[in-house]
C-alpha cells in the first residue's frame, strides 16, 4: 500500500495536468488496497472532483465521505436516502445520527420513513441505548433524554415514531412533551410536525392547541418585526434615491467659509464635497474621502463587498441554508436575498 504522500503525489499530479481520464482509469483499474483511501478523497475534493471522491468513498467503505459529499455538493437528499436504505441498519443509524437534520429538512418523507426502518427499532439496540418496547414510551422518552444532548434529531424521529400506528397509540402525554422540547430547541418546521403528526389517529388539534398557539404568536411576532424592519429600511432607501436624484439634477452651492478639519478661513483652492463639507486642498487626505464621513462610510463600502463576495459563494449559501433549524431556514434565505444572492447581476447566464 502507498503511503499518504505517495497518493497525494500522484493523484495531485493528475489533477494539475487536468488528465480526467487517465486519473478516472487509474482508480477505476488500481486495487484501493494499493493507495490511501482519506488522502485520495482530500485531494480529489480539492480539485473539485467530486464525483470521483465520491465513488472512491463508496467504493472503501467510507460512507460517512461518501454521504458528506452526496450532500454538501450534489444537494441529493432524496437519493441520499435511498443510499442509506442498502446499508446495514446498524451503519445507516449512525449516518443518520449525524446528517439526520440536513435530510429530514430536504426530503422529510423519505428521511421518516428510513427512521422508523433503522433508528428507532434497531440501531438503539444494537448501539447499546436500551430501546423499550414500543407501548413502553417513557423509556423511549429516557433514552431521548440521555441521548438527546448529543443528537437533538433524536426528538424528531422519537416524535415520528409514536405518531404513527407502529407504535401501537396512547401516547398523547408523551407526544406533548416531545412537542414541548421541539419547540423550545426549534427542531421542525411548523409544517413538518403537522405532516408528522396527521398519521396518529389519537392526537386531535385540541391536544396540540398550546403547540399551535404557540408557534402562530412567534411567527406573528416576526412577521410584525420584519414588516417594520422592512417599512424603516424602505423609507431610509427613498430617501437616499431623493438624495441621488437631487445631486444629479440640481446645483449644488458652497457657502462654507471655514475648513471642516483646521477650523481657518477657507481660501483657494478649496475642495469642496456634496455632503457639505469644505476643506483646504492640503488638508484633504490623499484618497479623496471626506474626512468627516469616511470613518462611517468606508464601514459600510466595505460590508457591500464583503456582501456582494458572499452573494457569488454558491456553496457557502447552501451549508448556511442547511444550518437553519426551523424557521431559521427561512431566515437563511432572507439574509442571502438581503446580500443580493438572487439579483440578477449575480446570476450567471449558463447557469
Amino acid at each position: 500500500m502507498a503511503e499518504a504522500e505517495h497518493t497525494a503525489l500522484l493523484l495531485k499530479c493528475y489533477t494539475k495536468l487536468k488528465d480526467f481520464s487517465t486519473l478516472e482509469e487509474f482508480l477505476e483499474t488500481t486495487p484501493p488496497s494499493q493507495y490511501d483511501h482519506a488522502t485520495a478523497i482530500e485531494v480529489l475534493e480539492s480539485a473539485s472532483y467530486y464525483g470521483l471522491a465520491s465513488e472512491v468513498a463508496r467504493k472503501v467503505g467510507r460512507f460517512d465521505d461518501f454521504v458528506r459529499i452526496s450532500l454538501e455538493q450534489f444537494k441529493n437528499c432524496s437519493a441520499t436516502v435511498e443510499f442509506l436504505h442498502s446499508l446495514p441498519k446498524a451503519e445507516a443509524g449512525r449516518i443518520l445520527l449525524q446528517r439526520g437534520r440536513a435530510l429530514m429538512r430536504h426530503a422529510p418523507k423519505e428521511t421518516i420513513a428510513l427512521v422508523r426502518q433503522v433508528f428507532l427499532r434497531s440501531v438503539l439496540l444494537d448501539e447499546g441505548c436500551q430501546l423499550p418496547p414500543a407501548k413502553d414510551a417513557k423509556r423511549l422518552l429516557d433514552v431521548c433524554k440521555r441521548c438527546g444532548p448529543a443528537d437533538q434529531s433524536l426528538w424528531v424521529q422519537a416524535l415520528s415514531f409514536l405518531s404513527s400506528p407502529e407504535s401501537g397509540g396512547r401516547h398523547l402525554e408523551e407526544i406533548q412533551e416531545v412537542l414541548r422540547h421541539i419547540e423550545d430547541s426549534d427542531l421542525m418546521p411548523l409544517l413538518l410536525v403537522i405532516e408528522t403528526l396527521r398519521h396518529s389517529e389519537e392526537v386531535t388539534i385540541g391536544d396540540v392547541r398550546p403547540y399551535l398557539q404557540a408557534q402562530y404568536k412567534r411567527l406573528v411576532d416576526s412577521l410584525e418585526t420584519s414588516r417594520g424592519k422592512s417599512a424603516q429600511d424602505r423609507h431610509e432607501i427613498a430617501r437616499m434615491q431623493q438624495e441621488i436624484i437631487k445631486l444629479r439634477t440640481e446645483a449644488k452651492e458652497f457657502q462654507n467659509t471655514r475648513c471642516f478639519q483646521c477650523g481657518l478661513t477657507l481660501d483657494v483652492p478649496a475642495v469642496h464635497f456634496f455632503c457639505g463639507h469644505s476643506y483646504h486642498s492640503y488638508c484633504t487626505p490623499s484618497d479623496g474621502t471626506c474626512p468627516k464621513c469616511s470613518s462611517g462610510a468606508l464601514p459600510k463600502l466595505s460590508l457591500k463587498e464583503q456582501r456582494e463576495a458572499q452573494a457569488r459563494n454558491v456553496e457557502d449559501f447552501f451549508k448556511y441554508l442547511q444550518g437553519g433549524a426551523g424557521d431559521r431556514g427561512v431566515q437563511a434565505m432572507g439574509e442571502w436575498c438581503k446580500f443580493g444572492a438572487f439579483d440578477a447581476a449575480q446570476i450567471d447566464p449558463e447557469d
